[in-house]
């Protein structure tokens, strides 16, 4: 679970950081991330939000949950039939496959080094960014 909410952790710090230093370089014009929630969003409404939501997350937890309740089947049809279109190493917290494009899991060594470094990066995102007293 430790991995998992820190994930999620570093994905809100990049959707934080990223548009903040692209609206900054003049590339895109967003809100302030604490201005976000404010901002008006008439191209769409919330049901087609929260249905675009549930699809997305309910697919990641879904197959996050079979790999649990059947390990060693990921690459079988599950939800859908998704599944089998998502090639995997049967690894529940490190898929590898298509997860891993640079080849890091290929070598036991170098993935052992990167999963201490990325618990390393991710207890760090957990500390800074409730933090961070201003935008970039």
């Amino acid at each position: 679970a430790e991995l998992v909410h820190a994930r999620f952790a570093m994905l809100g710090a990049a959707g934080i950081m990223i548009p903040e230093a692209l609206t900054k370089m003049g590339v895109l014009n967003t809100p302030h991330w604490y201005d976000a929630g404010a901002m008006d969003i008439g191209w769409t409404n919330f049901t087609t939000l929260a249905f675009a939501q549930f699809v997305m997350m309910g697919f990641a937890e879904h197959k996050r949950i079979y790999n649990f309740k059947f390990p060693g089947k990921t690459n079988e049809a599950g939800w859908g039939g998704l599944e089998a279109g998502i090639p995997t190493n049967g690894d529940v917290n490190y898929p590898g496959e298509a997860f891993d494009p640079l080849g890091f899991s290929k070598d036991p060594a170098v993935l052992a080094k990167m999963k201490l470094r990325e618990i390393k990066n991710l207890s760090l995102i957990h500390i800074s960014e409730p933090t961070r007293p201003e935008p970039i």
